[in-house]
């Protein structure tokens, strides 16, 4: 039986508008604003492009104060974000298209195995972040597989991140300064970027830009442990067996810095050759998550009941190199680039292991019992890719490529029971003369090489090293016949090899009495090292056609192919020798839309899509050492509707609408715990968003800007296990802002979340059953209220 609904919450939006301005000066013959991508490697409006893709300016991110991903979701239809908060978005995506998702999306620590079945591009460099979207050119959004030029991690599409380029046009600058309140934080936001872009010569620029924001927490925890010398301080210091430990509180502890720089050179000698060499760091640091204990303390309450206040801290560098050579009939790229990104994380693990059905018996009447995790994350990838792109007028146009990627990926996790080691041996040695409790197995040890050459740390309980390696050679090309001027075919491919190894050192303290395949003679048998290859070769292709009906509108259908990489386990699921490695998975995507304006002032976009996904990988902890593992899980289809218009309704307003369905299911599930037509995780059936926007130019010469947001997204599952799963509830989120600006100057006010709507994102199973949180368990919540405002200066 599924756990409870949360309970469905009533919006109330009341937004009195009074006059804005004196006189509107209006902008005749106002139209809607033509953006330029690269999506098929080469430029063209968005509206040209035959198949569905979203793209955002970076004028229009600023307008909207689109700060991160979870703000891009709200204006774009389709694109899915369950935020995690600052401590996992390094390295768990969150990102959801086209019901592409088989992932408990509540977890906040733990890396995972597999990598986002949506791939996210930072310029060329193909590489997650939830990067802090600032002195952008644009956002491209490319919905659906799009293997054949965007390579492994496209089962459910792209997003692409354009910066912008540094301009030889003339000096520049822009400096920008705000602060904010969330509901109920006792601490402001404050937020400062700028940037200056600075000619040379005639021929080279640079460009500089920076951001420091510091973000308030609104999750209090009134549970917490007073750590002293690495143990829970006793609050009886004459009673060490039976002392209760000291606890205390700390409110806002979700807070956040994000630090982001980025400078980049350019060098155009000639209208022909191009290169730009470029830095971007993001730094990420937060003393907790954005988690809130719901049955412990109630919905709503924004409160953790979490023992131990947790952190993180993460850092992203790329440095990038991307030449462009014009030879009149084609034009070479060059894409280098090497991204670093890493991330250290602890947090409360008690509640997941006060439920384990032997904890008493393993740990006795410990009454200061606190499980601490801590894990750590480096992913290094180096990427080159070479392509030739067709110039000219002629009836084909086509596109050829080669690229290489050599991925390292080292992950740490390991859990502690702090200072149980110490007192099970006094415990034995009291011997029941002061304490008259259970003191527990003895099966906890001071550190201690193992024979595998494994260090086990005093208390420790549980741990995971990996050492993986992945390396990615392909080759891809797209071939485009103009059969007339309103018809064209498009057949493109990629064929890839791909080798992968894992080197995995995994296991828990077990006592024999507790878990009987442990030998006796040697309580660290359970802890191996593992070391286990896998290679993929394959052929994707697409298939593309499209045909203008009229001047304005375009008739497409599309079939393309996406994959994720395979990979290895090194440990054995179950003892399964034969699920040591797990396959790539695979999406094959069927599409029809249309696509077109009228009189300029109206765009619009519709399509249809069934996928069938192969061999889906599915993150695990595998018996009998827990280790993270991955397995193929069966099958599973998504099918659904996406629709987006934008349409200047006069000269000052304009309003922007997109909806989508979608229907995604396992279909032939291959797990046990997983029922076939169970839902896809954090797949919401109906999504959508609405923009109202009103700008004009009073008579005096105030630039006005007026806007209204709403997004939906209804009811979702929060894992796929059927046992375990909580459904989480639908909620709106409503965002305002005024902008007023004269010469260089420009000030806003805004207020996100108008409704103060939780907006619970995924959680935990309530359940008090092995390995799930009971009464602990906790919900991911989105921001509350916030009202702030902003000035800018341009010069």
């Amino acid at each position: 039986m599924r756990t409870p609904n949360f309970k469905k919450k009533t919006l109330v939006l009341a937004v009195a508008a009074g006059s804005l301005l004196a006189a509107d000066l209006a902008i005749s013959e106002a139209v809607l604003e033509e953006v330029i991508v690269t999506a098929t490697r080469r430029s063209a409006s968005v509206q040209d492009v035959p198949y569905n893709i979203s793209a955002v300016s970076g004028d229009f991110l600023d307008k909207a104060n689109v700060n991160g991903l979870g703000d891009l979701a709200k204006l774009v239809p389709g694109l899915t974000f369950n935020d995690r908060g600052s401590r996992s978005q390094m390295f768990s995506s969150g990102i959801i298209m086209r019901g592409m998702n088989t992932d408990r999306l509540a977890r906040i620590n733990a890396p995972l195995a597999t990598v986002s079945p949506v791939s996210t591009y930072i310029g060329e460099t193909p590489v997650f972040v939830n990067l802090d979207l600032m002195d952008l050119d644009r956002v491209e959004v490319l919905r659906g597989p799009q293997g054949t030029l965007y390579g492994s991690g496209s089962l459910g599409g792209t997003i692409r991140y354009i910066p912008n380029e540094p301009s030889l046009d003339g000096f520049a600058g822009e400096i920008q300064g705000g602060a904010s309140e969330f509901e109920d934080a006792s601490d402001p936001n404050y937020r400062f970027k700028g940037m200056v872009n600075i000619p040379i010569t005639d021929s080279v620029a640079l460009r500089l830009n920076g951001k420091y924001e510091d973000e308030a927490g609104f999750i209090d925890m009134p549970n917490l442990y007073s750590i002293q010398n690495g143990v829970v301080e006793n609050a009886n210091p004459d009673d060490f067996l039976g002392g209760e430990g000291v606890k205390r509180s700390k409110d806002d502890v979700n807070n956040n810095d994000v630090r982001t720089f980025r400078a980049a050179l350019k060098y155009e000698p000639s209208d022909t050759v191009k290169s730009v060499l470029s830095y971007y760091y993001q730094s990420n640091e937060s003393d907790g998550a954005n988690i809130e204990s719901y049955t412990f303390y109630g919905e709503g309450s924004g409160k953790s009941a979490d023992y131990l206040a947790s952190d993180y801290d993460g850092d992203m560098n790329i440095y990038a190199a991307e030449i462009e050579v014009d030879m009149g009939f084609a034009t070479l790229v060059s894409s280098t680039s090497y991204a670093d990104v890493s991330s250290d994380a602890s947090g409360d693990v008690t509640g997941l292991y006060e439920n384990f059905t032997w904890h008493s018996s393993y740990y006795g009447d410990y009454p200061r019992r606190l499980f601490s995790s801590k894990s750590s994350y480096d992913d290094e990838t180096f990427t080159q890719e070479i392509r030739l792109v067709s110039n000219g007028e002629g009836a084909i146009d086509w596109v050829v490529g080669a690229f290489y990627s050599h991925n390292e990926l080292d992950t740490a996790y390991e859990d502690k029971n702090l200072g149980s080691r110490v007192w099970h041996e006094a415990c034995v040695e009291d011997n029941g003369a002061t304490f008259d409790g259970d003191c527990g197995a003895p099966h906890l040890y001071p550190e201690y090489e193992t024979a595998n050459g494994v260090t086990v740390k005093e208390d420790l309980m549980y741990l995971s090293n990996a050492q993986s390696e992945f390396d990615d050679l392909a080759l891809f090309g797209e071939l485009t016949y103009h059969v007339t001027e309103q018809w064209q075919v498009t057949g493109g491919f990629r064929a890839f090899t791909q080798d992968y190894e894992n080197n995995t050192q995994a296991g828990v303290m077990l006592d024999v009495s507790v878990f009987p395949w442990q030998p006796a003679d040697d309580p660290f048998a359970a802890i191996g090292a593992y070391s286990e290859n896998s290679d993929d070769d394959d052929i994707l292709y697409k298939a593309n056609t499209s045909y203008d009906l009229t001047d304005d509108m375009m008739a497409y259908a599309t079939y393309s192919e996406g994959f994720r990489r395979g990979g290895a386990n090194a440990i054995a699921p179950g003892g399964a020798e034969d699920l040591r490695a797990y396959d790539p998975d695979k999406t094959t995507n069927y599409e029809i839309g249309v696509k077109g304006s009228i009189s300029d002032r109206v765009t619009y976009t519709a399509a249809i899509y069934y996928i069938d996904w192969e061999d889906i990988q599915l993150n695990k902890n595998c018996w009998p050492n827990f280790g993270l593992c991955v397995i193929n899980a069966g099958d599973a289809e998504s099918q659904g509707v996406e629709t987006e218009i934008s349409a200047q309704l006069t000269d000052s307003f304009r309003l922007d609408f997109g909806y989508t369905y979608s229907d995604a299911s396992i279909t032939d599930s291959e797990d046990s715990t997983i029922p076939d037509d169970k839902d896809l995780p954090g797949v919401p059936e109906h999504s959508g968003n609405a923009t109202l926007w009103y700008e004009t130019i009073t008579s005096s010469g105030w630039d006005v800007t007026f806007m209204l947001n709403s997004s939906y997204r209804s009811e979702s599952d929060s894992q796929a296990v059927e046992a375990y799963d909580v459904e989480i509830d639908s909620y709106w989120l409503w965002d305002t802002s005024l902008a007023v600006g004269i010469d260089n100057w420009t000030g806003r006010l805004f207020v996100n979340n108008i409704g103060d709507e939780e907006g619970y994102m995924s959680a935990y199973s309530t359940q008090n059953v092995s390995g799930h949180w009971g009464e602990r368990a906790y919900a991911l919540r989105g921001k509350p209220r916030e009202i702030g405002f902003d000035v800018t200066y341009r010069f």
